[in-house]
């Protein structure tokens, strides 16, 4: 009697301990399916690699004291470079000045992604200097076969770090 339960355990272990599936490959001389070019969750930290690469390399190149060279990275490849030239010289200028007063660049993150469907991106960094933090906003559009930076905004409003993602409707 004492013998059933254990001849129970033993008889349903290979079920409980059903091997895992292999992954399923494709056929030979058909590739996988490739990944969307851009991730539709409206919070992903997802964005492509290398407009990811430009932005770290924006900071970087802020860090290093090198504005100019950081705004040619972040607009590598971006039209706007060509429409709005004086824009980019304003920007420069801007940034320049707004880092004299608010000392070294210290450290750069992201802290949010936001996408309105599937071509257009909100990034969210904070860029910590010596003297207090910036909040800078990129906008990201994908155009002509490429992710673009198309704007940019920073800004030293403390209380954006810590808005919702979404403003409540208000009510009429």
């Amino acid at each position: 009697m004492k013998l059933i339960p254990f001849v129970l355990v033993l008889l349903t272990a290979p079920v409980l301990a059903a091997p895992e599936k292999p992954a399923i490959k494709p056929p030979a001389g058909k590739p996988a399916p490739a990944k969307p070019a851009s991730p539709a969750g409206a919070s992903s930290m997802e964005i492509d690699a290398g407009l990811k690469t430009r932005i770290e390399a924006f900071f970087k190149l802020l860090r290093d004291g090198e504005t100019r060279d950081a705004y040619d990275k972040l607009f590598e490849g971006a039209t706007l470079v060509n429409e709005q030239p004086d824009l980019i010289g304003d920007l420069i200028k801007s940034t320049t000045a707004v880092l004299d007063k608010e000392g070294q660049v210290e450290s750069a993150s992201m802290i949010r992604v936001r996408s309105a469907g599937t071509t257009l991106k909100e990034i969210v960094c904070i860029m910590n200097c010596r003297k207090r933090p910036i909040h800078w906003k990129f906008y990201a559009y994908f155009g002509d076969g490429r992710w673009q930076i198309i704007d940019t905004k920073p800004s030293f409003n403390l209380e954006s770090f810590f808005e919702p993602d979404e403003k409540p409707a208000s009510k009429r």
